[in-house]
């Protein structure tokens, strides 16, 4: 019975510093996003433009996209810094298991 008891504590202890063993190294996201380009009908030192309705609307529609992509971005800089978080301190944890 302790036999028994001493080999499955053994495995459980193998396994668990085995399991440290496998810190997953985050990777931080890769693409930020792109703030499009102001159109040349614009005059950004007069604050004047020469745009039609459909360039200025399709501007805006750009520029909406991009504070979406924006903050889709900074969520993944979050998760990035949580992960990286995380695998820090499991490298810790398998360090001090050595």
């Amino acid at each position: 019975m302790i036999k028994n008891f001493i080999y499955i504590f053994i495995i459980l202890i193998s396994l668990s510093s085995e399991c440290l063993t496998n810190c997953i190294v985050p990777s931080a996201p890769n693409k930020k996003p792109i703030r499009p380009k102001i159109p040349n009908c614009v005059n950004q030192s007069l604050g004047t433009h020469s745009c039609g309705e459909n360039e200025i609307q399709n501007y805006y529609n750009k520029i909406d996209s991009f504070n979406l992509d924006i903050e889709n971005y900074a969520n993944k800089l979050k998760t990035y810094l949580e992960n990286t978080n995380n695998y820090v301190n499991c490298e810790i944890k398998r360090l001090n298991s050595e």
